[in-house]
């Protein structure tokens, strides 16, 4: 026996009965609030207050078309100002009116929350002013006194209303994607109108730029900015100054570093910074922390390599543009997260979909050939049992790509591991499922890139390389990973049937060049010699011949002996399909890579 369901509050069966418009609190106040000046009208000797209920009403009526909380804002405001006007027409401080003050701001508080009530008290208070300027009507102690206690109650009714609604939000199933897609709807606006832009490279770049010319002048040839990215190390953004940053990042090890990341204030270090090697030097280096409130996101760190005296003007500028640069960074890294997290979600769905849908059915599918196949060889159809074996083979091997493709979407790089042990999972994964010998090189520093520029570089490798397992019809793939930040290295190469001219862009190209370029990475493809095709990206500062990337491109027999070390070597698999692409622009011929999709 299904329970009776009780009212959820005292006179609910009463909402129930009304029509759903009805059922709205600022019309039923509304409504109230007319019946009751409506009701005073004729025994205070203003009829005419009739008139103005119904201009109000009107006002009201046409505010309750429209949605945008600007506009709502808007007609409550015109509704208050009326209501001023009318209550001086109509007897000032014994106007049938003064009650329908509550109306307009108990709607503001439902709508638009407190600052549409106060709005909408200014608005009532302007109409009151203008009215009796207008109208010469005399303020008199009395009138004041009246006036306000209705001003008084009708802005606390409105924001109890204002209470009340965020009640209601907060109780709502989708509160929290009210809530996010308000703050979302802000963020899209904020954005448009930034004048610069919301990449944490960029930024930190900027940052270096600003300060680099005048640090460079007094002795400081070394610059970085370092932020922190959940690891155990801070990561570089920018860098200036040697090949390599070789100092230990780590602010849990006593030293200038974690000192100035703790006092969240401008420190000098005599002495150069430690490295990872724990050697020190001779030098002068400071640390000037990157603070968004009380939390440090990261540092900006200079470093001469001979003892200097640290000019006032160049300490002033560090300061000035550390703290300019530290809002820049945290709205960056705010929006970074927002992105990753949404991207991370929606790999995650897709991922579902594909195994729950795309790969059932695909499973399926060969389990009928298979009972096809045992049919005909039942009735001695051996040619017709041929074909069917024939196409449950090729429905394996597309579901070997599918399981790699829902490996692809699943697959990040972890906060811990870094971009090498990510890549290595996923040759590893590849070698087991393909034909294809995979050699792997890793060359990784102790510090760390970015989470979202390793992100991108993972894809862009599990892209190349999906491409080439797919068309290059390769036995071997070279895979090499090389990263210094801010620096860093993918090249993918195969000895397959390289490169074939007149065929069209193809659509792995495409993602390669937009993750490339989101990434601000230079992108080369080309043939590779003897044979086979190369995709070369790399991250880092560029034309600035201190800056320059410590990778140099090496010839193709030394190249193919450092990626045949026998600890690195990963067998696998790899489906024969077309062509190859493009070449890219600048890189002579325009050449077709169709073996990269």
């Amino acid at each position: 026996m299904t329970p009776t369901a009780r009212p959820a509050y005292p006179g609910s069966w009463l909402a129930a009965k009304l029509p759903p418009r009805l059922r709205r609190p600022a019309l039923l106040v509304r409504a109230g609030l007319v019946l009751v000046c409506t009701a005073l009208a004729p025994p205070m000797g203003e009829p005419e207050a009739l008139l103005w209920l119904c201009g109000l009403v009107g006002i009201a009526l046409a505010g309750a078309q429209v949605s945008n909380r600007t506009l709502v804002t808007g007609f409550l405001g015109l509704e208050a100002i009326t209501w001023g006007y009318g209550v001086v027409a109509t007897g000032g401080e014994m106007s049938p009116l003064l009650p329908y003050l509550i109306a307009p701001l108990f709607a503001a508080g439902l709508a638009v929350s407190v600052p549409g009530v106060f709005a909408t008290a200014g608005a009532a208070s302007v109409g009151l002013t203008a009215a009796s300027a207008i109208m010469n009507y005399g303020v008199t102690t009395e009138f004041s006194v009246s006036v306000g206690q209705f001003l008084i109650i009708a802005t606390l009714v409105g924001l109890i209303a204002a209470w009340l609604r965020s009640l209601r939000l907060r109780t709502r199933p989708d509160a929290p994607y009210v809530e996010a897609h308000r703050l979302l709807g802000q963020l899209h606006s904020v954005a448009l109108r930034l004048p610069g832009t919301l990449d944490l490279v960029s930024i930190a770049g900027t940052l270096l730029d600003r300060v680099a010319p005048s640090a460079e002048a007094a002795g400081f040839a070394e610059s970085a900015v370092l932020i922190d990215a959940g690891g155990e190390r801070l990561v570089p953004l920018a860098h200036r100054g040697s090949e390599r940053l070789v100092w230990d990042t780590s602010v849990h090890v006593p030293g200038p570093l974690a000192e100035a990341w703790v006092r969240q204030e401008l420190g000098v270090h005599q002495g150069r910074m430690p490295g990872v090697s724990a050697t020190t030097g001779p030098g002068t280096s400071m640390i000037a922390p990157l603070c968004a409130g009380s939390r440090t996101l990261g540092v900006l760190v200079l470093e001469s390599k001979e003892p200097r005296d640290l000019p006032a003007a160049v300490r002033r500028r560090v300061i000035a543009s550390a703290e300019e640069g530290a809002l820049q960074l945290a709205t960056a890294l705010l929006f970074d997260n927002v992105r990753e997290v949404a991207t991370t979600e929606e790999r995650r769905r897709l991922s579902r979909e594909i195994h729950d849908g795309v790969a059932q059915e695909l499973a399926s599918l060969g389990y009928l050939v298979d009972g096809l196949v045992m049919t005909a060889r039942e009735l001695g159809d051996q040619r017709y049992a041929e074909g069917m074996q024939a196409l449950r083979e090729r429905i394996t091997k597309l579901m070997a790509e599918l399981r790699i493709s829902i490996y692809d979407l699943r697959s990040e790089v972890d906060p811990y591991g870094g971009l090498g042990a990510a890549l290595s999972e996923y040759v590893r994964t590849i070698g087991t499922t393909s034909d294809l010998t995979v050699h792997l090189s890793l060359d990784e520093a102790p510090n760390r890139l970015p989470a979202q520029a390793e992100a991108e570089l993972l894809r862009i490798a599990q892209q190349a390389i999906a491409n080439a397992r797919r068309h290059a019809q390769a036995d071997n793939l070279w895979v090499t990973c090389r990263v210094a930040p801010p620096h860093a290295q993918i090249m993918v190469e195969d000895d397959g049937r390289g490169l074939i001219p007149t065929q069209g862009d193809g659509f792995g190209l495409s993602i390669i060049r937009e993750r490339a370029e989101r990434l601000g990475a230079r992108l080369v493809i080309e043939p590779r010699t003897p044979t086979g095709t190369r995709v070369d990206v790399r991250v880092g500062p560029a034309g600035d011949p201190k800056s320059q990337s410590p990778y140099r491109a090496e010839p193709d027999g030394a190249h193919d002996g450092q990626h045949d070390a026998p600890d690195q070597h990963h067998d696998g698999h790899h489906d024969a399909h077309d062509t190859h692409r493009e070449a890219h622009d600048d890189r002579g011929p325009n050449v077709d890579h169709s073996a990269l999709g």
